[in-house]
């Protein structure tokens, strides 16, 4: 079957499940009803629509944007972080809504090209909107956690306002659908469409409690199918990534100082109890993420006592991402002690690479401390730190580390000498590639 039918089949199956889930909410459970409406002329050609623009979508406009679209879900997968990729979503959501139209059209249906216009601009806004909560709040706020759920809300209402709805609506709708999205997400065993489904009927239910009009839920559930598509789908759970990190830099390291198996499988345990480093770990601030999710009990609230606790979560949730923040090398110890025992390698690695004008710094005493201020600062705010990078992809007879702060916008590069101690390699004016 080619990907143009299988994606026409699918998009029909997702609109027959969803209007399904929507009537029996609308209709208070009268199966009746459901078996009326999911089976009307309108219905019908709904899925008619919808099942030949996915085909089109797959076989035609998918190639000419060089996106990806789901066809289950309606998800178009694109670089949604920049101008272009934005574009190209919004593209793609032109030529579906204008295929739909033309259908429509044929099918003696009321369209209107404004119409068409719009859809796409508030699927596209929907969608980098979301997108851009998950930017900017992967690794600093946990999923599922009240100050996420609060951001949400928030996004929500303002989408769900621009689109014509109210504020409540939407703000309801995203922050329910964040609250339980972690839960969900197990229930249905991180299957992508089962996910958006159950995402959908979230929001219905949360935008049922401002009225039961089929616009009014159909807000609620369009705007929590976005959250979910393009801020849940697209930024795994802060701490997995970190600690995977963790974990293969230790063993690459531990195997180039040819430890044996049992060696490595013991310390990568000690690893994943937080144990033998100091300050904030990868293992045991994921494992304190995840509780502190669990200690609040968020998917058994109340949507009434989501929001009165949401004030003091936040607050909570605020501290430790403060702590979360700020990562540490392993093993390098303090910041100031390990300074102190560089002084002289830093004076001379530092002066030779200002004279030869290689860094942002005057060719004077001065420029070489303000040089050793930003190395220090990189290394006390540290946001990034790499696993060990061999010897062998780099210059040198030394495996190195390097430290990375978006405060200085700097890394600072260490060697990693056969005693397992860090010696001052260089400072490097911006993020290193090894990232």
């Amino acid at each position: 079957m080619s990907a143009g039918w299988a994606a026409g089949y699918a998009a029909v199956a997702t609109g027959v499940a969803t209007n399904a889930a929507t009537s029996f909410i609308n209709n208070g459970g009268n199966l009746g009803a459901v078996f009326k409406d999911v089976t009307s002329s309108d219905a019908l050609r709904g899925y008619f629509i919808s099942g030949v623009t996915a085909g089109l979508t797959a076989s035609v406009f998918d190639d000419l944007l060089k996106t990806t679209t789901n066809p289950s879900t309606g998800k178009i997968t694109v670089d949604l972080s920049s101008l272009d990729g934005v574009g190209r979503f919004a593209g793609n959501q032109v030529l579906q809504g204008g295929t739909s139209a033309l259908l429509g059209k044929a099918l003696g249906q009321d369209v209107s090209v404004n119409d068409v216009l719009k859809v796409a601009l508030f699927n596209t806004l929907a969608a980098a909107s979301f997108n851009a909560v998950g930017d900017y709040t992967k690794g600093v706020i946990a999923d599922g956690s009240a100050a996420k759920v609060v951001v949400h809300a928030m996004v929500g209402g303002l989408l769900s306002e621009i689109t014509g709805g109210d504020f409540a609506t939407g703000a309801l709708a995203a922050g329910a659908n964040e609250a339980l999205i972690v839960d969900l997400n197990k229930l249905v065993g991180g299957n992508p469409q089962l996910l958006s489904m159950a995402s959908q009927i979230v929001g219905v239910l949360a935008a049922s409690t401002r009225g039961n009009d089929v616009k009014t839920l159909q807000n609620g559930a369009w705007v929590a199918n976005n959250a979910t598509q393009y801020n849940f789908g697209e930024h795994p759970p802060s701490g997995l990534a970190e600690y995977a990190q963790a974990a293969t830099g230790l063993v690459e390291y531990m195997q180039s100082q040819g430890a044996s198996n049992d060696e490595i499988a013991q310390a990568q345990r000690a690893l994943a109890r937080g144990e033998g480093f100091d300050g904030v770990q990868p293992a045991t601030e994921f494992v304190k993420a995840w509780a502190a999710f669990m200690a609040g009990e968020l998917s058994g609230w109340g949507l009434a006592a989501l929001v009165g606790k949401a004030g003091s979560w936040f607050t909570n949730e605020a501290v430790y991402v403060g702590a979360k923040g700020i990562q540490k090398v392993p093993g390098l110890g303090e910041v100031d002690d390990f300074f102190a025992s560089q002084s002289t390698n830093l004076n001379k690695k530092l002066g030779a690479k200002i004279g030869e004008g290689r860094l942002p710094y005057e060719a004077s005493r001065t420029g070489v401390e303000q040089a050793k201020a930003t190395v220090k600062e990189t290394l006390e705010n540290a946001t990034s730190v790499s696993p060990v990078i061999p010897s062998s992809t780099v210059r040198g007879n030394y495996d190195l580390v390097h430290v990375y702060s978006s405060k200085t916008n700097s890394t600072v590069s260490l060697r990693v000498l056969p005693d397992g101690k860090y010696e001052f390699d260089t400072l490097i004016p911006e993020k290193s590639s090894k990232f």
